[in-house]
């Protein structure tokens, strides 16, 4: 899946047509013919250090009205990103679905992938409750399906309250992958006011050579020890964010190890490193 999120600084298009571009935002959808599996990545403007302290004090936050749920609060910069692109996002998946001979009868039911890395990840998850929310929506007219929904992120940031960190625990298939002493996961915390949602996967060596199997993620805990499983609401709680201090959130990073860190590698793929150089 971390290739999947690398896509964001690697492509310009794909068989589908156009990338959704807006602002600082760029997001596809394709179908992996191998896997049978549409993938929705998203990628944002890469941050300094310096920005990512000054989002801190100048961040904007509202509570968000979900299905029978208001939520207090989320990140107001970020939702108003997804929203933006919603329109045209869902339009390439309903394209994918009644286009595409995937999903007839006696086969698999249709899984959609959201990722993305960094700030791409908070919009992937953004954008994952977004589609389950409009799957029952008659404006998207999307095919009658029960879908497997799927959210892989690297990197990424917190998005907002613990109340929302535990309604995306509740609704949604997802974990999130940190490496080593990554900076963005675990500062980027306005007032010690947002949580993340489990469940994280944590890189403690930075040259781990991970299996990066999504199928089985259990199976990494396995077969290498530099991998482990951190759970944000349990065992070894950090009073202020309710993360786990042994993972992650126990770390501490110089400014100058930060963009080694936040790029990865991630299961041997470093964000950015692409076939034609790093861009």
């Amino acid at each position: 899946m971390a290739r999947y999120a690398n896509l964001g600084y690697c492509l310009d298009n794909n068989e589908v047509g156009k990338v959704i571009r807006r602002k600082d935002i760029k997001a596809d959808v394709f179908i992996d013919s191998l896997d049978k599996v549409i993938v929705a990545y998203f990628k944002s403007k890469v941050m300094t250090v310096g920005e990512w302290k000054a989002r801190n004090i100048q961040l904007m936050k509202f509570s968000l009205k979900l299905p029978n749920k208001k939520i207090s609060y989320i990140d107001t910069k970020w939702y108003t990103e997804v929203r933006l692109i919603r329109e045209q996002l869902f339009r390439k998946i309903n394209h994918l679905l009644t286009t595409e001979n995937l999903y007839i009868s006696g086969k698999p039911l249709p899984t959609v992938y959201f990722t993305g890395h960094g700030i791409g990840g908070a919009l992937a998850v953004l954008a994952a409750l977004e589609f389950k929310h409009a799957l029952h929506n008659d404006q998207y007219k999307f095919p009658e399906l029960v879908y497997d929904i799927k959210v892989v992120t690297f990197g990424q940031p917190r998005i907002g309250s613990s109340e929302f960190a535990e309604y995306v625990n509740k609704h949604l298939n997802i974990f999130r992958v940190t490496n080593a002493d990554d900076f963005v996961p675990r500062d980027v915390n306005p007032r010690g006011e947002f949580e993340h949602h489990e469940l994280e996967y944590w890189i403690s060596e930075p040259d781990c050579h991970c299996d990066g199997s999504i199928k089985n993620p259990m199976s990494l805990i396995e077969n290498d020890k530099a991998l482990f499983v951190c759970r944000g609401f349990k065992g070894n709680r950090n009073e202020r964010t309710g993360e786990n201090l042994e993972c992650n959130a126990g770390q501490s990073t110089s400014n100058d190890r930060y963009m080694a860190s936040h790029y990865g590698p991630y299961f041997d793929i470093t964000m950015r490193e692409c076939l034609g150089g790093d861009l």
